[in-house]
Formats: structure tokens, sequence, C-alpha cells
């Protein structure tokens, strides 16, 4: 698991409503 992931799930933690958001960027990359 990289870093990068790891503070986007903190991040996500802390913004719960970002959850969704979170996990479409996982699926679908626009990056």
């Amino acid at each position: 698991m990289s870093l990068g992931l790891i503070i986007k799930y903190i991040s996500t933690l802390q913004n719960p409503h970002l959850t969704f958001e979170m996990g479409v960027n996982l699926l679908y990359p626009t990056n």
C-alpha cells in the first residue's frame, strides 16, 4: 500500500463526506 493511498485513507476518515468521492477516484482515476 503506497503512502499516497494511506494519506487518502486518513483524509477520508477525517472527512466522511468525501468517502464516495474518494471511492470514485480510486476506481476511476482522473489524474
